[in-house]
């Protein structure tokens, strides 16, 4: 695809959409493609808060059609700080090194911090563990990779690393 990304300065990107685009694509996936370092859903939350723009003119729906010769500006603000609490909560921790944390999470404990658990959460227990957590989606929110409610006891991973690198790590029989 001849794409060409103008600039990424001051968490701005300029796209010039070239002449080799085969097929009209909805704006979302296409900067999700051409954009790595984003996700197709916080695409969508910068499309919603007015963060995008086609040829100079404010897209407000993720699925506009991008087209050859199409200027795309995305604007990524900075990450928002959140005021969370490092909270000494037992942790069972099955493995750990500088990059990775593999714990054994109860059932009943609530992963992130939200309305009616400000506290007490897996998050609160892991600044207190760790040093350093990544942060996503624009928030300095603490990155934990998961698919779980707080009623699911399961593993977690510090840094988003796949299951394969964990079992490279840690033997299968104790995954």
């Amino acid at each position: 695809m001849n794409l060409e990304t103008i600039s990424t300065a001051n968490n701005i990107d300029l796209i010039d959409v070239g002449t080799d685009l085969t097929k009209s694509e909805q704006i979302d996936r296409f900067l999700a493609h051409h954009l790595n370092d984003l996700s197709r859903s916080r695409i969508q939350t910068l499309i919603d808060e007015g963060y995008v723009t086609v040829n100079n003119l404010l897209c407000d729906n993720k699925k506009d059609l991008v087209k050859v010769g199409d200027r795309i500006q995305i604007i990524t603000p900075a990450a928002t700080p959140l005021d969370l609490v490092a909270q000494d909560i037992p942790l069972d921790v099955l493995y750990e090194d500088e990059h990775l944390i593999v714990i054994n999470k109860p059932a009943g404990l609530v992963v992130h911090p939200a309305a009616g658990h400000s506290d007490g959460t897996l998050v609160n227990a892991l600044l207190a563990h760790c040093t350093e957590l990544s942060g996503i989606n624009g928030t300095q929110q603490r990155g934990i990779v998961h698919r779980l409610d707080k009623d699911t006891s399961t593993r977690q991973r510090k840094y988003g690393y796949p299951s394969t690198m964990i079992k490279t790590v840690i033997p299968d029989s104790q995954v």
